[in-house]
């Protein structure tokens, strides 16, 4: 059996150790002491002076790195980190310039939107003309040229969301662009429409190039945590179907940039704000 050691206890055995059960009882002992007189009080002592106070209060407190390292966690540790950085170390592509994120509409955003759409489109029978994604989503706020490991992406979009394709129609997706007025714009690709900043309305909204008929049926993909989480995308939720895909938002992402190898994506003018009149 493995042994397990400690600063104050070590484990050579699950069976008959005097030793070990003796300090174990040491230490459980005054545990047990101080419930006992907090149930006895009915009450926790103050903690406004202890430093879950400030914790609790929102300050930050930095991680020092104090702690001395422990060499045989480090070492029974060593195997999978290694093969962790060697699966996150691995370049998949280049970025051609300095990517950043920002609203309305940045080079980040737009490569996230684009793989959204690449990836539906491969994965759905029917066209699906757009996507969007949400610019918090995307957890850091820049991408720097060169090149592209995996790791970058999973600090990109760290959590496990996945694309959902909804239909909608055209008065919907009307009412999705005003949405968006809300937040200032967000990443979105297959469609544009312009902001007028003084009336907090919308116009000029064009599918691949064509003005939007409110009459017509479209396919928008975008990620199931907007979906969810209703609220102001509560629209979304109203949407006439929905299918879900399998995959992770990462893994498009991901697959997106192997495919493509140089990334350079361009503003397009998706979202802009009209001159005011």
């Amino acid at each position: 059996m493995l042994p397990i050691t400690g600063r104050s206890l070590t484990f050579t055995s699950l069976q008959g150790n005097l030793n070990t059960s003796v300090k174990v009882c040491l230490l459980i002992l005054p545990v047990c002491w101080l419930f006992i007189c907090l149930i006895g009080c009915g009450s926790i002592p103050e903690r406004d002076k202890s430093p879950l106070a400030e914790i609790e209060s929102g300050v930050y407190l930095p991680v020092q790195g104090e702690l001395d390292s422990d060499i045989e966690v480090s070492q029974l540790i060593k195997p999978y980190r290694d093969k962790m950085h060697a699966v996150m170390d691995e370049q998949i592509g280049v970025a051609m310039k300095d990517l950043e994120r920002g609203l309305p509409e940045s080079l980040l955003g737009n490569l996230v939107a684009d793989a959204i759409l690449l990836q539906a489109r491969q994965s759905s029978e029917v066209p699906v003309e757009m996507a969007l994604t949400n610019s918090g989503g995307l957890r850091v706020p820049l991408l720097p040229r060169g090149p592209i490991v995996i790791g970058d992406v999973y600090r990109l979009v760290p959590f496990d969301n996945r694309v959902v394709i909804l239909t909608m129609s055209g008065r919907q997706i009307e009412e999705l662009a005003k949405v968006l007025v809300g937040f200032g714009g967000q990443p979105i690709a297959g469609f544009s429409f312009q902001i007028h900043q003084d009336e907090l309305s919308v116009s000029n909204i064009k599918v691949g190039g064509e003005p939007l008929d409110p009459d017509r049926v479209y396919r928008l993909a975008t990620n199931d945590y907007l979906v969810t989480i209703g609220g102001k995308w509560e629209l979304l939720q109203r949407a006439e179907n929905r299918r879900d895909l399998t995959v992770y938002l990462r893994d498009v992402v991901t697959q997106y940039i192997r495919d493509q190898k140089q990334i350079n994506p361009i503003i397009e003018g998706r979202i802009i704000y009209a001159a005011p009149k």
